[in-house]
C-alpha cells in the first residue's frame, strides 16, 4: 500500500525453535502521539470520534496524530494535533516513552502526552478545528468523573472505543 507495509521476520523463540511472524508497519511515519487533554480548571477531558474504516465504525479516542516524517518531535506533534483536531491550545505537562498499542500486529509506537488546556484563555474560546482532508472529527468535552459512563453510553450507541481511552477511564488517573 501507499502508507502501510507488511514484513515477515524470522526469529528464534526461547526454546530455540525458528518461527516466522508477519507484522504491519507505517512507511512514512516514525510513530504517533495520543493526547490526554485536560481542561483546566473544570477537569474535563477532550475526546474525539471519527469513522475508522478498519473498525467499520465511528471510534471514540483521544486526539492523536502521526509524527511528521521530517523528524518532528512528539512534543510538537501533541500540540499541533490537539489544535488541528479540536481547535484547542494547551501546555504540555508530560510526554511518556513510546508504547505499543497492538504489538502482535504492528510495530507502531505511540507516545501518550498529557496537555493542560486553560479553558479561560482567549485562544480556547470559540475554537475551530482544522483537520486534514478526509478527517471528519467530532469533539466531546466530558467531565472526568463521568468518563466511564460516557464511554459505556457511547458504546451502546454503536460507537467503538479506543483501548487507550478505556484504560485511562479505568485507571482513575
Amino acid at each position: 500500500g501507499n502508507w502501510l507495509g507488511i514484513r515477515k521476520l524470522t526469529y528464534k523463540d526461547p526454546n530455540q525453535f525458528t518461527r516466522d511472524w508477519e507484522f504491519v508497519f507505517r512507511k512514512h511515519a516514525k510513530g504517533a502521539v495520543a493526547i490526554i487533554a485536560i481542561l483546566m480548571p473544570s477537569n474535563k477531558i477532550i475526546l474525539v470520534s471519527q469513522f475508522r474504516p478498519p473498525a467499520n465504525a465511528e471510534v471514540l479516542e483521544f486526539p492523536a496524530g502521526l509524527l511528521d516524517k521530517d523528524g518532528e518531535d512528539p512534543e510538537k506533534t501533541a500540540i499541533r494535533e490537539l489544535k488541528e483536531e479540536t481547535g484547542y491550545t494547551g501546555k504540555l505537562v508530560k510526554i511518556f516513552p513510546p508504547s505499543f498499542s497492538s504489538p502482535g500486529l504492528s510495530s507502531e509506537q505511540v507516545h501518550l502526552a498529557i496537555v493542560n488546556v486553560d479553558e479561560n484563555c482567549p485562544s480556547n474560546q470559540n475554537v475551530v478545528q482544522s483537520p486534514d482532508e478526509g478527517e471528519f472529527i467530532k469533539t466531546f468535552i466530558v467531565p472526568r468523573r463521568k468518563l466511564l459512563d460516557f464511554i459505556l453510553k457511547s458504546e451502546k450507541k454503536g460507537i467503538k472505543i479506543d483501548s487507550k481511552v478505556i484504560s485511562f477511564a479505568l485507571s482513575g488517573a
